[in-house]
């Protein structure tokens, strides 16, 4: 399925954006139809799209943090699951997760290089 069709021979066509071609929206792109080999314009509309979700922390709930896995595990924090807030873990999650704190991580790597 193409992008657009041609004006002229209703012929789908594909918009080849490898060099950028086709994305500024201020201006008529020329383009040659690869069917009827006719010229044409077009012009890019770029759209945003949302999308909702509830958020019931925001609104007197608990936040429901959750780990964001990284490596080294160190360096993990925390995400809620409702609003995307971060945080650092707390010392009882660190112990939960068995997360090492980064001052040990870093104190690792200096030992390493000894």
């Amino acid at each position: 399925m193409g992008n657009l069709e041609c004006p002229y021979c209703g012929e789908e066509l594909e918009v080849c954006h490898d060099d950028g071609f086709g994305y500024d929206e201020d201006e008529a792109h020329e383009m040659e139809c690869s069917e009827c080999s006719k010229l044409f314009v077009f012009n890019t509309v770029i759209s945003c799209d949302y999308y909702p979700q509830k958020a019931d922390c925001l609104n007197g709930s608990k936040h429901q943090y959750v780990p964001i896995a990284t490596a080294p595990k160190a360096f993990t924090t925390m995400r809620c699951i409702g609003c995307d807030k971060r945080r650092e873990p707390t010392e009882q999650e660190r112990m939960d997760l068995e997360l090492p704190t980064k001052e040990h991580y870093m104190q690792s790597l200096k030992e390493e290089t000894k």
